[in-house]
């Protein structure tokens, strides 16, 4: 049975309330901060500036602006925040970057990024062994090639990844994890998984901009078996 206290809405509307008082908690306790400066006078922290940089954060870990105002795009305070963070950091969306907080992880599904939206010509494993028949040895040989292909794919797509967020000064946020076993099963539907938002997109198309699509050299006549399975 659902009361008025524990009604979807109700809830809702606690955790709002409670993210509230959070910050005014956290507002309150860091207005109340000094610092001393090198005269030895002792003076009170800068707590516009703290704000204004706690928005950016925000907004950065968003990924956007427009994202950290999506919920009332039109009022004065949306203005107002928009311009505090626009003269902050300026209004290019990548200058924001830099200033998130929240950690990113990007998991990267090779077999399912070949089957989803790998280049036309990189036939999926499975098909391929499927072509090759009874022969345990070419089979075994083929799968190698494909694992040993996708893992460097992946080493490479993680290295891009790695860079581009060092560049951006989020490195030590950003967290990469690879799946490469050809022979698993797969949602093609889902090559990569982003938690992160629009900050684990950028960092996804980068890496896939500077690594391209996967390539494997194959031990067998590759357009014979395009043929087979035609």
């Amino acid at each position: 049975m659902t009361t008025e206290t524990n009604s979807p809405r109700a809830q809702e509307a606690a955790a709002w309330e409670a993210c509230h008082l959070a910050a005014v908690d956290v507002l309150t306790r860091a207005s109340r901060l000094t610092v001393t400066d090198g005269a030895g006078r002792v003076r009170r922290r800068d707590l516009a500036e703290f704000a204004a940089h706690v928005l950016v954060s925000v907004a950065a870990n968003l990924g956007s602006v427009d994202e950290l105002l999506a919920g009332r795009t039109g009022s004065w305070e949306a203005d107002l925040v928009r311009q505090l963070v626009t003269s902050t950091v300026g209004t290019d969306a990548a200058a924001l970057l830099p200033y998130a907080v929240e950690p990113v992880v990007l998991t990267l599904d090779v077999t399912a990024l070949v089957e989803s939206e790998g280049p036309d010509g990189l036939l999926p494993c499975w098909l391929v062994v499927e072509a090759v028949g009874h022969d345990a040895a070419t089979r075994d040989a083929v799968t190698e090639a494909y694992r040993r292909d996708y893992t460097d794919y992946g080493n490479r797509f993680t290295e891009a990844v790695a860079g581009e967020a060092a560049r951006l000064g989020i490195g030590h946020l950003v967290t990469v994890q690879v799946l490469t076993d050809p022979d698993a099963s797969t949602d093609v539907a889902d090559s990569h998984a982003c938690a992160g938002g629009v900050l684990a997109g950028y960092l996804w198309r980068a890496g896939l901009v500077a690594t391209g699509f996967p390539q494997v050299s194959l031990p067998i006549d590759v357009d014979r078996v395009r043929v087979q399975v035609s």
